[in-house]
């Protein structure tokens, strides 16, 4: 459960500095990932794939929005997640950004243009991925792909250096346990 509130900042901070950064120019083009151009992706070992370009064109807000964003897969384990449900990998990266995207924007954050959101499906706000996943398989909307982080790995993703799963591990208890600290109000999905 996350807590997505500007004041959550700490609650991030083990996640955000556990990404190694690997700059992929052309990032968007190469990997075939439609929607709304420059772009950031995470893996499942914790490498935030990012464009210049991306961060050329968003605000400090967008940006930070994004990030929280793309450590939200990791934090709620959608790769794996994902591969228990089943299912398409695109659409259930459309269901996830519809349960990370509520969450973010009632949290007071501002994302960029073009990502999708739980009524561009047709669906209630605070649901879970899986129960969204139900609406976006009849209605999808684009095809992004946020990467095997979420549980839709990038074709050809890069072969990068991330962490371990023992040090995802810690860093998730890092964030649970700042986490903890807070008393937050968003939905407990």
């Amino acid at each position: 459960h996350c807590l997505i509130t500007h004041g959550s900042n700490a609650c991030f901070e083990a996640a955000l500095m556990g990404l190694v950064r690997v700059e992929v120019e052309g990032l968007s083009e190469s990997f075939g990932i439609v929607g709304q151009g420059p772009t950031m992706a995470v893996t499942k070992s914790y490498a935030l794939l990012y464009e210049r370009a991306a961060v050329a064109r968003w605000s400090v807000e967008e940006i930070a929005a994004v990030l929280v964003h793309e450590v939200g897969h990791l934090l709620r384990r959608h790769c794996e997640r994902g591969g228990a449900h089943g299912g398409d990998s695109a659409v259930w990266n459309i269901a996830t950004d519809s349960e990370l995207n509520d969450d973010i924007r009632n949290g007071g954050w501002s994302l960029p243009g073009g990502c999708v959101f739980p009524e561009r499906l047709g669906a209630p706000e605070g649901l879970t991925a899986e129960e969204y996943y139900a609406f976006a398989e009849s209605k999808v909307v684009y095809v992004h792909c946020c990467g095997s982080g979420a549980g839709n790995p990038l074709p050809n993703e890069p072969d990068v250096p991330g962490r371990t799963e023992g040090e995802a591990a810690r860093i998730r208890c890092r964030c649970a346990a700042a986490i903890a600290k807070h008393a937050g109000k968003v939905p407990g999905n």
